[in-house]
Protein backbone atom coordinates (compact mmCIF):
# COMPACT_ATOMS: atom_id res chain seq x y z
CA UNK A 1 0.00 0.00 0.00
CA UNK A 2 1.38 3.56 -0.61
CA UNK A 3 1.19 6.05 1.71
CA UNK A 4 0.59 9.59 0.54
CA UNK A 5 3.70 11.97 0.94
CA UNK A 6 3.39 13.79 4.23
CA UNK A 7 2.85 17.72 3.36
CA UNK A 8 6.15 19.41 3.68
CA UNK A 9 6.18 22.18 6.65
CA UNK A 10 5.25 25.46 5.08
CA UNK A 11 7.58 28.15 6.55
CA UNK A 12 7.56 31.57 4.96
CA UNK A 13 5.89 34.90 5.29
CA UNK A 14 2.49 34.62 5.74
CA UNK A 15 1.97 31.12 7.28
CA UNK A 16 0.58 30.46 10.40
CA UNK A 17 3.04 27.33 10.91
CA UNK A 18 5.61 28.72 13.13
CA UNK A 19 9.62 27.67 14.02
CA UNK A 20 9.84 24.63 15.09
CA UNK A 21 10.86 24.04 18.64
CA UNK A 22 14.68 23.48 18.44
CA UNK A 23 14.46 26.34 16.22
CA UNK A 24 13.12 28.44 19.17
CA UNK A 25 15.41 26.89 21.57
CA UNK A 26 18.33 27.89 19.13
CA UNK A 27 17.19 31.36 18.77
CA UNK A 28 17.10 32.17 22.23
CA UNK A 29 20.01 30.38 23.08
CA UNK A 30 21.78 32.61 20.63
CA UNK A 31 20.01 35.79 21.38
CA UNK A 32 21.22 35.36 25.50
CA UNK A 33 24.83 34.39 24.36
CA UNK A 34 25.27 37.60 21.67
CA UNK A 35 23.40 39.75 24.70
CA UNK A 36 26.36 38.37 27.38
CA UNK A 37 29.26 39.12 24.26
CA UNK A 38 27.70 42.48 24.00
CA UNK A 39 26.83 44.02 27.46
CA UNK A 40 28.29 41.67 29.77
CA UNK A 41 30.28 44.43 30.96
CA UNK A 42 27.30 45.72 32.71
CA UNK A 43 27.05 43.28 35.20
CA UNK A 44 30.22 44.59 37.02
CA UNK A 45 28.33 48.08 37.18
CA UNK A 46 27.24 49.49 40.11
CA UNK A 47 24.18 51.86 40.87
CA UNK A 48 23.92 55.08 38.40
CA UNK A 49 22.00 58.08 37.85
CA UNK A 50 18.49 57.66 38.96
CA UNK A 51 19.46 54.36 40.66
CA UNK A 52 19.51 55.33 44.47
CA UNK A 53 16.54 57.62 44.05
CA UNK A 54 14.03 54.58 42.56
CA UNK A 55 16.09 52.37 45.45
CA UNK A 56 14.51 54.45 48.27
CA UNK A 57 10.94 54.96 46.84
CA UNK A 58 10.72 50.97 46.19
CA UNK A 59 11.91 50.25 49.86
CA UNK A 60 9.23 53.14 51.49
CA UNK A 61 6.12 51.92 49.45
CA UNK A 62 4.54 48.57 48.77
CA UNK A 63 3.53 47.66 45.42
CA UNK A 64 -0.32 47.90 45.91
CA UNK A 65 0.75 51.92 46.97
CA UNK A 66 2.47 53.17 43.63
CA UNK A 67 -0.08 51.19 41.32
CA UNK A 68 -3.14 52.35 42.74
CA UNK A 69 -2.83 54.87 45.37
CA UNK A 70 -2.60 58.36 42.94
CA UNK A 71 -0.94 60.24 45.53
CA UNK A 72 2.15 57.63 45.51
CA UNK A 73 2.17 56.82 42.28
CA UNK A 74 1.97 61.00 41.59
CA UNK A 75 4.85 61.01 43.95
CA UNK A 76 6.92 59.14 41.87
CA UNK A 77 6.55 61.00 38.36
CA UNK A 78 4.05 63.51 38.02
CA UNK A 79 4.42 63.08 34.40
CA UNK A 80 3.89 60.17 33.48
CA UNK A 81 2.55 56.75 34.94
CA UNK A 82 5.16 54.52 34.99
CA UNK A 83 4.55 52.15 38.33
CA UNK A 84 6.61 49.15 36.58
CA UNK A 85 9.75 51.53 37.52
CA UNK A 86 9.84 51.39 41.15
CA UNK A 87 8.05 48.20 40.75
CA UNK A 88 11.02 46.44 39.24
CA UNK A 89 13.36 47.64 41.32
CA UNK A 90 11.25 46.07 44.26
CA UNK A 91 11.27 43.03 42.55
CA UNK A 92 15.29 42.98 42.83
CA UNK A 93 15.14 44.36 45.83
CA UNK A 94 13.50 41.18 47.09
CA UNK A 95 15.40 38.85 44.55
CA UNK A 96 19.08 40.41 45.03
CA UNK A 97 18.71 42.81 48.11
CA UNK A 98 21.07 45.56 47.79
CA UNK A 99 23.83 43.73 45.38
CA UNK A 100 23.52 45.50 42.00
CA UNK A 101 25.03 42.40 39.44
CA UNK A 102 21.20 40.32 39.94
CA UNK A 103 20.12 43.68 38.70
CA UNK A 104 22.05 44.02 35.97
CA UNK A 105 21.17 40.63 35.51
CA UNK A 106 17.92 40.83 35.60
CA UNK A 107 18.26 43.84 33.07
CA UNK A 108 19.70 41.93 30.46
CA UNK A 109 17.72 38.99 30.43
CA UNK A 110 14.61 41.30 30.03
CA UNK A 111 17.33 42.13 26.88
CA UNK A 112 17.26 38.94 25.68
CA UNK A 113 13.92 38.24 25.55
CA UNK A 114 13.00 41.67 24.03
CA UNK A 115 15.54 39.91 21.02
CA UNK A 116 13.86 36.93 21.32
CA UNK A 117 10.09 38.27 21.00
CA UNK A 118 11.53 40.21 17.99
CA UNK A 119 12.23 37.29 16.41
CA UNK A 120 9.40 35.73 16.78
CA UNK A 121 7.47 38.67 15.91
CA UNK A 122 9.64 39.03 12.29
CA UNK A 123 9.49 35.18 11.77
CA UNK A 124 5.50 36.05 11.36
CA UNK A 125 6.55 37.13 7.84
CA UNK A 126 9.98 36.24 7.63
CA UNK A 127 12.10 32.86 7.35
CA UNK A 128 13.95 32.36 10.26
CA UNK A 129 17.53 33.31 9.18
CA UNK A 130 16.17 36.30 8.47
CA UNK A 131 14.60 36.94 11.67
CA UNK A 132 17.23 36.12 13.78
CA UNK A 133 19.31 38.48 11.59
CA UNK A 134 17.01 41.34 12.71
CA UNK A 135 16.87 40.10 16.18
CA UNK A 136 20.35 39.88 16.07
CA UNK A 137 20.70 43.73 14.57
CA UNK A 138 18.75 44.91 17.83
CA UNK A 139 21.29 43.98 20.31
CA UNK A 140 24.34 45.91 17.92
CA UNK A 141 21.57 49.13 17.95
CA UNK A 142 24.17 52.28 19.35
CA UNK A 143 20.52 52.82 22.16
CA UNK A 144 21.21 49.19 23.26
CA UNK A 145 24.61 49.95 23.68
CA UNK A 146 22.91 52.99 26.19
CA UNK A 147 20.06 50.77 27.66
CA UNK A 148 21.86 47.96 28.57
CA UNK A 149 24.20 49.90 31.11
CA UNK A 150 21.44 51.81 33.00
CA UNK A 151 18.57 50.08 35.13
CA UNK A 152 16.72 53.30 35.36
CA UNK A 153 15.50 52.24 32.07
CA UNK A 154 14.74 49.08 32.69
CA UNK A 155 10.81 49.79 32.37
CA UNK A 156 11.07 51.17 28.75
CA UNK A 157 12.35 47.59 28.19
CA UNK A 158 9.99 45.73 29.98
CA UNK A 159 7.74 47.80 27.84
CA UNK A 160 9.11 46.94 24.62
CA UNK A 161 8.86 43.43 25.59
CA UNK A 162 5.34 43.75 26.65
CA UNK A 163 4.70 45.68 22.72
CA UNK A 164 6.20 43.46 20.42
CA UNK A 165 4.24 40.36 22.53
CA UNK A 166 0.80 42.92 22.29
CA UNK A 167 1.56 42.98 18.37
CA UNK A 168 2.52 39.18 17.60
CA UNK A 169 -0.34 38.04 19.66
CA UNK A 170 -2.89 40.33 17.69
CA UNK A 171 -1.22 39.05 14.64
CA UNK A 172 -1.64 35.54 15.76
CA UNK A 173 -5.06 36.67 16.77
CA UNK A 174 -6.01 37.90 13.31
CA UNK A 175 -4.67 34.95 10.95
CA UNK A 176 -6.58 32.38 13.76
CA UNK A 177 -9.50 34.34 14.15
CA UNK A 178 -9.12 33.51 18.18
CA UNK A 179 -10.07 36.05 20.06
CA UNK A 180 -7.87 34.10 23.40
CA UNK A 181 -4.51 35.62 21.56
CA UNK A 182 -6.14 39.01 20.79
CA UNK A 183 -7.00 39.26 24.87
CA UNK A 184 -3.57 37.95 25.38
CA UNK A 185 -2.30 40.59 23.28
CA UNK A 186 -4.31 43.28 24.75
CA UNK A 187 -3.48 42.14 28.31
CA UNK A 188 0.39 42.73 27.44
CA UNK A 189 -0.61 46.46 25.82
CA UNK A 190 -2.11 47.75 29.18
CA UNK A 191 0.72 46.11 31.01
CA UNK A 192 3.69 48.27 28.34
CA UNK A 193 1.10 51.26 28.82
CA UNK A 194 1.82 51.14 32.68
CA UNK A 195 6.00 50.80 31.60
CA UNK A 196 5.65 53.91 29.88
CA UNK A 197 3.30 56.48 28.00
CA UNK A 198 5.84 56.12 24.45
CA UNK A 199 3.58 52.79 24.17
CA UNK A 200 0.33 54.16 24.18
CA UNK A 201 -0.44 55.27 20.72
CA UNK A 202 0.42 51.37 20.09
CA UNK A 203 -3.54 50.91 18.99
CA UNK A 204 -3.35 53.00 15.99
CA UNK A 205 -0.80 50.64 14.47
CA UNK A 206 -3.04 47.64 14.28
CA UNK A 207 -5.36 48.80 11.67
CA UNK A 208 -2.50 49.15 8.70
CA UNK A 209 -1.09 45.89 9.50
CA UNK A 210 -1.57 43.95 6.46
CA UNK A 211 -3.13 41.25 8.07
CA UNK A 212 -6.65 39.46 7.05
CA UNK A 213 -9.31 42.42 6.33
CA UNK A 214 -9.57 46.17 7.69
CA UNK A 215 -13.22 44.86 9.35
CA UNK A 216 -11.39 41.59 10.80
CA UNK A 217 -8.65 44.39 12.43
CA UNK A 218 -10.40 47.00 13.69
CA UNK A 219 -12.97 44.41 15.00
CA UNK A 220 -9.84 42.56 17.00
CA UNK A 221 -8.34 45.73 17.47
CA UNK A 222 -11.58 46.93 20.06
CA UNK A 223 -9.87 45.54 23.19
CA UNK A 224 -6.68 48.24 22.64
CA UNK A 225 -8.59 50.82 21.93
CA UNK A 226 -11.33 50.47 24.80
CA UNK A 227 -7.98 50.20 27.70
CA UNK A 228 -6.97 53.26 25.13
CA UNK A 229 -9.91 55.18 26.54
CA UNK A 230 -9.40 53.64 30.22
CA UNK A 231 -5.80 54.69 30.21
CA UNK A 232 -6.80 58.50 29.87
CA UNK A 233 -9.57 58.20 32.39
CA UNK A 234 -6.46 56.36 34.88
CA UNK A 235 -3.98 59.24 33.62
CA UNK A 236 -6.81 62.30 34.71
CA UNK A 237 -7.22 60.39 37.81
CA UNK A 238 -3.41 60.44 38.62
CA UNK A 239 -2.13 63.18 37.15
CA UNK A 240 -5.13 65.45 36.53
CA UNK A 241 -4.71 65.75 32.35
CA UNK A 242 -5.58 63.90 29.69
CA UNK A 243 -2.26 64.09 27.81
CA UNK A 244 1.13 65.84 28.33
CA UNK A 245 4.69 64.97 29.21
CA UNK A 246 7.54 66.72 30.86
CA UNK A 247 6.57 69.73 32.50
CA UNK A 248 8.84 72.38 31.08
CA UNK A 249 9.29 75.98 30.37
CA UNK A 250 9.13 76.82 27.11
CA UNK A 251 12.13 78.42 25.65
CA UNK A 252 11.98 82.22 24.94
CA UNK A 253 13.20 83.09 21.33
CA UNK A 254 14.38 86.73 22.75
CA UNK A 255 16.27 85.85 25.20
CA UNK A 256 17.92 83.28 23.54
CA UNK A 257 19.18 85.64 21.08
CA UNK A 258 20.14 87.45 24.00
CA UNK A 259 22.58 85.30 25.38
CA UNK A 260 23.63 84.35 22.19
CA UNK A 261 24.92 87.89 21.99
CA UNK A 262 26.58 88.52 25.18
CA UNK A 263 28.53 85.42 24.97
CA UNK A 264 29.97 86.98 21.50
CA UNK A 265 30.95 90.21 22.81
CA UNK A 266 32.64 87.91 25.71
CA UNK A 267 34.83 86.67 22.84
Amino acid sequence: MIRPKAKARVSGAGTDIGPSRLTLLAAGCWLLLLTLLLHHSALDGYWRFDDGWLLDYASRFAPWEYWFDPGVTRGYSPNNLTPWNPFLFDINLALFGFSPAGFYGQHLATLAAVAWASFLLLRLWLGSAFALLGASAFLFGAPVLQVAQQLMVGHYLLGLLFAISALYAFVRGVRARRWRWVAGGALCYVMASACKEVFVPLPGLLPFLGEGDLRTRLRYALPFFAWSLAYLGWRYQVLGTLVGGYAGIPPDPTACLLYTSDAADDN
